[in-house]
Protein backbone atom coordinates (compact mmCIF):
# COMPACT_ATOMS: atom_id res chain seq x y z
CA UNK A 1 0.00 0.00 0.00
CA UNK A 2 1.46 3.36 -1.06
CA UNK A 3 1.04 6.49 1.02
CA UNK A 4 0.68 9.76 -0.87
CA UNK A 5 2.20 12.75 0.85
CA UNK A 6 1.36 16.33 0.05
CA UNK A 7 4.29 18.76 -0.14
CA UNK A 8 2.37 20.99 2.28
CA UNK A 9 3.62 20.81 5.84
CA UNK A 10 0.91 19.89 8.32
CA UNK A 11 1.62 23.06 10.31
CA UNK A 12 0.80 25.17 7.23
CA UNK A 13 -2.68 23.73 6.70
CA UNK A 14 -5.40 26.36 7.06
CA UNK A 15 -8.59 25.27 8.81
CA UNK A 16 -11.33 27.71 7.90
CA UNK A 17 -14.13 28.74 10.27
CA UNK A 18 -16.31 26.26 8.38
CA UNK A 19 -13.90 23.43 9.22
CA UNK A 20 -12.46 22.99 5.71
CA UNK A 21 -8.77 22.10 5.43
CA UNK A 22 -6.88 24.13 2.84
CA UNK A 23 -3.26 23.71 1.75
CA UNK A 24 -2.20 27.34 1.11
CA UNK A 25 0.80 26.42 -1.06
CA UNK A 26 -1.47 24.84 -3.66
CA UNK A 27 -3.43 28.08 -4.08
CA UNK A 28 -0.29 30.22 -3.90
CA UNK A 29 1.38 28.19 -6.64
CA UNK A 30 -1.67 28.54 -8.88
CA UNK A 31 -1.66 32.31 -8.42
CA UNK A 32 2.12 32.70 -8.81
CA UNK A 33 1.83 31.15 -12.28
CA UNK A 34 0.39 34.47 -13.43
CA UNK A 35 2.86 36.88 -15.01
CA UNK A 36 1.60 39.81 -12.92
CA UNK A 37 2.00 38.02 -9.57
CA UNK A 38 5.41 37.44 -7.99
CA UNK A 39 4.55 36.15 -4.54
CA UNK A 40 1.43 35.35 -2.50
CA UNK A 41 0.66 34.43 1.07
CA UNK A 42 -2.80 32.97 1.66
CA UNK A 43 -4.41 33.56 5.04
CA UNK A 44 -7.63 32.25 6.52
CA UNK A 45 -7.05 30.07 9.58
CA UNK A 46 -10.27 30.08 11.66
CA UNK A 47 -11.69 32.74 9.31
CA UNK A 48 -14.88 32.64 7.22
CA UNK A 49 -12.98 32.90 3.91
CA UNK A 50 -9.49 33.06 2.45
CA UNK A 51 -7.59 36.28 1.85
CA UNK A 52 -4.12 36.93 0.47
CA UNK A 53 -1.20 39.29 0.61
CA UNK A 54 -0.14 39.63 -3.01
CA UNK A 55 3.23 40.90 -4.24
CA UNK A 56 2.99 41.87 -7.89
CA UNK A 57 5.66 41.42 -10.52
CA UNK A 58 6.58 45.09 -10.62
CA UNK A 59 8.24 44.99 -14.05
CA UNK A 60 5.22 43.32 -15.65
CA UNK A 61 2.86 45.78 -13.91
CA UNK A 62 4.94 48.74 -15.04
CA UNK A 63 4.82 47.46 -18.62
CA UNK A 64 1.04 47.03 -18.34
CA UNK A 65 0.72 50.55 -16.90
CA UNK A 66 2.76 51.97 -19.79
CA UNK A 67 0.63 50.08 -22.32
CA UNK A 68 -2.60 51.34 -20.71
CA UNK A 69 -1.13 54.84 -20.24
CA UNK A 70 -1.47 54.70 -16.46
CA UNK A 71 0.72 57.35 -14.90
CA UNK A 72 2.46 56.57 -11.60
CA UNK A 73 5.29 58.08 -9.60
CA UNK A 74 6.50 55.07 -7.63
CA UNK A 75 5.52 51.54 -6.63
CA UNK A 76 3.07 52.82 -4.02
CA UNK A 77 1.29 54.87 -6.65
CA UNK A 78 1.25 51.89 -9.00
CA UNK A 79 -0.28 49.36 -6.57
CA UNK A 80 -2.86 51.92 -5.41
CA UNK A 81 -4.21 52.58 -8.89
CA UNK A 82 -7.79 51.26 -9.34
CA UNK A 83 -7.01 49.85 -12.79
CA UNK A 84 -4.11 47.84 -11.34
CA UNK A 85 -6.26 46.48 -8.50
CA UNK A 86 -8.93 45.58 -11.06
CA UNK A 87 -6.36 43.82 -13.27
CA UNK A 88 -5.08 41.70 -10.38
CA UNK A 89 -8.65 40.88 -9.24
CA UNK A 90 -9.63 39.73 -12.75
CA UNK A 91 -6.53 37.57 -13.05
CA UNK A 92 -7.01 36.01 -9.60
CA UNK A 93 -10.65 35.26 -10.44
CA UNK A 94 -9.65 33.64 -13.73
CA UNK A 95 -6.99 31.49 -12.05
CA UNK A 96 -9.47 30.33 -9.39
CA UNK A 97 -12.12 29.10 -11.80
CA UNK A 98 -12.98 25.53 -10.99
CA UNK A 99 -11.84 25.70 -7.37
CA UNK A 100 -14.43 25.10 -4.66
CA UNK A 101 -15.62 28.30 -2.96
CA UNK A 102 -13.79 27.55 0.29
CA UNK A 103 -10.48 27.49 -1.64
CA UNK A 104 -11.02 30.83 -3.38
CA UNK A 105 -9.37 34.10 -2.38
CA UNK A 106 -12.24 36.46 -1.63
CA UNK A 107 -10.18 39.53 -0.74
CA UNK A 108 -6.56 40.50 -1.21
CA UNK A 109 -4.12 43.30 -0.49
CA UNK A 110 -1.55 44.26 -3.09
CA UNK A 111 1.79 45.09 -1.45
CA UNK A 112 4.31 47.62 -2.71
CA UNK A 113 7.31 45.47 -1.81
CA UNK A 114 8.28 41.81 -1.85
CA UNK A 115 8.71 39.69 1.25
CA UNK A 116 12.23 40.30 2.58
CA UNK A 117 14.75 37.73 3.77
CA UNK A 118 16.63 40.22 5.94
CA UNK A 119 13.42 40.78 7.92
CA UNK A 120 12.91 37.03 8.31
CA UNK A 121 9.89 36.89 5.99
CA UNK A 122 11.46 34.30 3.69
CA UNK A 123 14.06 31.58 4.12
CA UNK A 124 17.34 31.51 2.14
CA UNK A 125 15.53 29.18 -0.31
CA UNK A 126 12.72 31.78 -0.64
CA UNK A 127 10.05 29.82 1.23
CA UNK A 128 7.57 31.98 3.09
CA UNK A 129 7.86 32.21 6.86
CA UNK A 130 4.16 32.45 7.54
CA UNK A 131 4.40 33.17 11.25
CA UNK A 132 6.77 36.11 10.69
CA UNK A 133 4.71 37.51 7.81
CA UNK A 134 1.55 37.17 9.91
CA UNK A 135 3.24 39.13 12.70
CA UNK A 136 4.62 41.86 10.39
CA UNK A 137 1.30 42.33 8.62
CA UNK A 138 -1.12 41.51 11.49
CA UNK A 139 -3.00 44.83 11.37
CA UNK A 140 -3.22 44.68 7.59
CA UNK A 141 -4.59 41.12 7.67
CA UNK A 142 -7.19 42.15 10.27
CA UNK A 143 -8.26 45.05 8.05
CA UNK A 144 -8.85 42.71 5.12
CA UNK A 145 -11.54 41.02 7.21
CA UNK A 146 -13.34 44.22 8.22
CA UNK A 147 -16.99 43.91 7.22
CA UNK A 148 -17.18 46.94 4.93
CA UNK A 149 -19.55 44.94 2.76
CA UNK A 150 -20.10 41.34 1.78
CA UNK A 151 -18.39 41.60 -1.58
CA UNK A 152 -14.96 42.25 -2.94
CA UNK A 153 -12.78 44.39 -0.71
CA UNK A 154 -9.44 44.51 -2.48
CA UNK A 155 -6.90 47.02 -1.28
CA UNK A 156 -3.29 47.96 -1.64
CA UNK A 157 -0.73 48.73 1.01
CA UNK A 158 2.16 51.07 0.50
CA UNK A 159 5.33 50.31 2.41
CA UNK A 160 7.64 53.30 2.54
CA UNK A 161 11.19 52.10 2.31
CA UNK A 162 14.36 54.07 1.78
CA UNK A 163 15.47 51.43 -0.72
CA UNK A 164 12.39 51.99 -2.86
CA UNK A 165 14.18 54.12 -5.40
CA UNK A 166 13.29 51.80 -8.24
CA UNK A 167 12.69 53.80 -11.38
CA UNK A 168 10.19 52.04 -13.58
CA UNK A 169 8.96 54.97 -15.70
Amino acid sequence: MAICRSPTAKKDIIVTAGGKNVAPQEIENVLKADRYISSVMVHGDRRPYLTALVVPDFEALAAYAAFKKIDFLDLCDLVNHPQILNLVRRRIDRLQQGLPNYKKIRRFTLLSRDFIGSQGEVTPTLKLRRKTINQHFAALIENIYLPSDDGIHDTSFCIIDEQETLELN
